[in-house]
């Protein structure tokens, strides 16, 4: 009965899976945490944390996780019973204070996530992210809020480990000034939160045709039950997975390179933080990037706008950059909405811009 009672387990655990995560969270509301703890942007391996009823003990490097202890953790996964949260390093973070309307206290997350292509080089579903009022105006009808970002492509390898562990990350956080975890949006539950309701309904349905299909099989032999249920986490891993490439399709090449560039830049000089939040301070709404290089001497910009010409005059005035001059013709190509660019500028306070053959 031992080889049944395993399977009955894991069935179980595949159905749970299948139930939407705020039906889970209801029935269950008590769930521990995994904290995947992450020191550099570009390993594939980060230090695991479980939190239990308020205690946090360190279950070592994922990549040391025994077969025994990851088979339990990916069962407590999906059975909602335990959520993994990606914690990235704090230096990989960039906060921006930004200027809106106090009309959007209201829904404070939504109006941020909207704007978020003009609020940073980067779309809201290449990023891990959070906002907080930092001060209100009312004799001007506005607010001020800083938003915390980090770009989500350079912790794609710690990502996809976790998900080949069977534990998909469902969100991030970052150290508050406590030391407490601050929750980011950006993560698999928020998306879910997003879905349209026919995906529920298909989750349920899902649901029923599996009990359906798990009676039809009770009365197989016990020696055939591991073989098929070993085929049948295999097709529902592969599932997850195209499912996950589905979301992320949208924009992901472009937002990856621009994520990783930033990500290099940072560990390579300690200003590139700042350069990189005066550019999206500085550029208009009707221009983004596809391309970014910084040195100590000169930052490199490739890119679309609606005017390129304009875009001399706007980093000349800023006081981060100097002496800004175009690389390559300015072209623009068929079905492309805007000029595409290509200049450089100096560092402001440094000598001579470097020459880029």
């Amino acid at each position: 009965m031992s080889l049944a009672g395993d399977f009955l387990r894991w069935w179980g655990a595949e159905l749970a899976a299948l139930v939407p995560v705020a039906v889970r969270r209801t029935l269950a509301p008590s769930r521990d945490r995994l904290v995947a703890v992450v020191s550099d942007g570009a390993a594939t391996d980060a230090t695991l944390v479980r939190e239990i009823g308020g205690r946090r003990a360190s279950l070592g490097p994922l990549s040391t996780l025994g077969a025994r202890e990851r088979r339990r953790l990916a069962a407590a996964a999906r059975a909602g019973r335990l959520t993994v949260t990606l914690a990235p390093p704090p230096a990989a973070a960039v906060t921006r204070r930004v200027s809106l309307p106090l009309a959007a206290e209201r829904d404070l997350e939504a109006v941020v996530g909207f704007e978020m292509d003009r609020l940073t080089p980067f779309p809201a579903d290449a990023l891990y992210w959070r906002c907080e009022i930092a001060a209100r105006r009312p004799g001007q009808g506005a607010l001020d809020a800083d938003v915390v970002f980090v770009p989500r492509a350079p912790f794609a390898g710690v990502a996809a480990a976790l998900a080949d562990a069977g534990l998909p990350v469902v969100g991030a956080a970052l150290p508050g000034p406590d030391g407490a975890l601050l929750p980011l949006r950006g993560g698999a539950e928020a998306a879910q939160r997003r879905a349209p309701r026919w995906g529920a309904r298909l989750a349920w349905l899902g649901a029923a045709a599996s009990v359906a299909l798990c009676a039809a099989w009770a009365g197989l032999a016990l020696q055939t039950l591991e073989d098929r249920a070993t085929a049948l986490e295999e097709q529902a891993l592969a599932l997850r997975r195209a499912a996950v490439a589905a979301q992320d399709q949208r924009r992901a090449a472009e937002a990856a390179d621009a994520a990783r560039l930033a990500l290099d830049l940072r560990a390579r000089t300690p200003l590139a933080a700042e350069a990189l939040a005066e550019l999206s301070a500085i550029l208009p709404d009707d221009a983004w990037l596809s391309a970014l290089r910084l040195t100590e001497e000169a930052v490199e910009i490739t890119g679309h706008a609606a005017d390129a010409v304009a875009l001399v005059a706007l980093i000349d005035a800023s006081p981060g950059f100097a002496a800004p001059r175009f690389l390559a013709p300015i072209t623009r190509e068929p079905g492309e909405a805007g000029e595409r660019f290509t200049l450089t500028a100096r560092r402001a306070g440094v000598g001579a811009p470097v020459t880029t053959p």
